[in-house]
């Protein structure tokens, strides 16, 4: 096994305990240490984690001033020798196999494609998950859907080869969020085939509180808007988002409290009454959101 060199980039944004884990658990690899490379850019103004670069071996550590995980993640590559880039995020914990899993995924497509690897969002006390933390468990990251259906991957996962970069080019720096949904499309538009890697795993620590829930659903809105305003996402497509949040999530609530997981009955129950909360919040937000671009 080996012989094809992998870049990891992490961007990072002062989250040093996060960034720690993401190391120690990518430090566990069985894919061999000689043919991989880590690439963790701080993405503060002032190049917070200069003086911890030794603690941080053997991965490199890079800085962008720029603001945006996107900017982050460019110059990952720019700086980057490897053949394959392999995406996560500060905070992520990819399984031992992750770097030989998705780079067996990537050679059952030789001319090029984009892995969108499976992510397991995992609460930080199991036994007692927060109603948000049940709500992002069941719900976060839908890689298989988003590869399938709207062709590109969360970046908290993803694998791709440098071909293809070369092609579709970077990440679009300049956006705050949906850099990944634009990015996964310039790549299926260029002609390469997006696809889940079940087998390539990264666990995700779910969002504990209904407030970081909703600061995350503003990002998001925010990206959707500013994509579909370019001409990078369909016209329409926000208002039709907004009237569909306005429908009662009444099947999603049940499928939630019926569904077999985490936490009892009762944390279930809580977590859909989250749901309403947050679906009818980004519904509110997304008419705020286009009433002001008018």
């Amino acid at each position: 096994m080996g012989g094809r060199k992998v870049s990891v980039v992490i961007p990072t944004y002062r989250d040093t305990e996060g960034l720690l884990s993401t190391l120690d658990a990518l430090s566990r690899q069985t894919y061999p240490a000689e043919f991989t490379e880590i690439l963790c850019i701080d993405n503060t103004p002032n190049f917070e984690l200069r003086d911890q670069a030794a603690s941080l071996a053997p991965a490199q550590l890079l800085h962008e001033p720029r603001p945006g995980s996107y900017a982050a993640r460019n110059r990952g590559i720019e700086s980057a020798t490897g053949e394959i880039f392999a995406f996560t995020d500060a905070d992520c914990l990819p399984e031992p196999e992750w770097l030989a899993a998705g780079i067996a995924e990537l050679e059952h497509h030789p001319d090029g494609a984009l892995i969108a690897g499976n992510i397991r969002v995992f609460a930080e006390d199991p036994e007692r998950p927060t109603p948000v933390e049940v709500l992002e468990i069941l719900t976060a990251f839908p890689q298989e859907r988003y590869a399938e259906k709207d062709h590109f991957g969360a970046t908290a996962n993803v694998f791709v080869p440098r071909c293809v970069i070369e092609r579709a080019g970077p990440f679009t720096d300049t956006l705050a969020s949906g850099g990944d949904n634009e990015f996964g499309n310039r790549v299926h538009a260029a002609g390469f085939p997006v696809v889940y890697g079940r087998s390539v795993v990264v666990r995700h620590p779910a969002r504990q509180s209904l407030r970081a829930l909703l600061a995350k659903t503003r990002r998001v809105v925010e990206g959707v808007h500013v994509l579909e305003k370019k001409g990078r996402l369909p016209a329409g497509l926000s208002r039709k988002a907004f009237y569909k949040d306005l429908r009662p999530p009444v099947l999603a609530c049940w499928r939630l409290v019926k569904a077999s997981g985490p936490g009892n009955v009762v944390r279930r129950i809580r977590a859909s009454a989250a749901l309403v909360i947050w679906r009818y919040y980004r519904a509110a937000y997304r008419l705020k959101v286009m009433v002001r671009s008018r």
